[in-house]
């Protein structure tokens, strides 16, 4: 079972599940500042947010669960491979492939980005999506107080 396509229905579901209560007046949404918020009375609105938790901790601890076992199975595998009397004292680099993954993200605490990553273009991408949440965010907030 994927954990990550797993945690990712929950939090999916849990949020359309708030939509659904909204809609039939059970849960008032709001937004404070960043910070969505739900006012209920049901008991109803537990659900959603336990979907909502357990999504994040089964993406939260897929990392732990499935990649420790296949980095340990990979490095037995490694061991029985290259453990022979003749080639103990051998480097091949071609063996030792470094990894050409290419990252890159924001954090948005408030309206202050926090942008990472290793690719100078997929920075750049991770910059104007983060300007154009902050530009929707203010119109969001103007158009409130108007």
């Amino acid at each position: 079972m994927n954990y990550i396509k797993a945690g990712l229905a929950l939090i999916f579901s849990g949020f359309l599940l708030f939509i659904i209560l909204a809609i039939f007046g059970l849960v008032k949404l709001g937004l404070f500042l960043v910070f969505p918020f739900a006012i209920s009375t049901s008991v109803l609105s537990i659900i959603p947010f336990l979907l909502i938790f357990i999504g994040f901790i089964m993406i939260f601890f897929y990392p732990f669960v499935n990649d420790y076992r296949y980095n340990d199975y990979k490095y037995y595998e490694y061991q029985d491979e290259y453990d022979h009397e003749d080639s103990k004292n051998e480097y091949n680099k071609d063996d030792y492939k470094e990894s050409s993954k290419k990252y890159s993200g924001f954090l948005l605490i408030g309206p202050v980005p926090i942008i990472f990553g290793n690719d100078r273009r997929l920075v750049y991408i991770s910059i104007i999506i983060a300007v154009l949440i902050i530009i929707f965010y203010f119109i969001l907030i103007l158009a409130h107080l108007l």
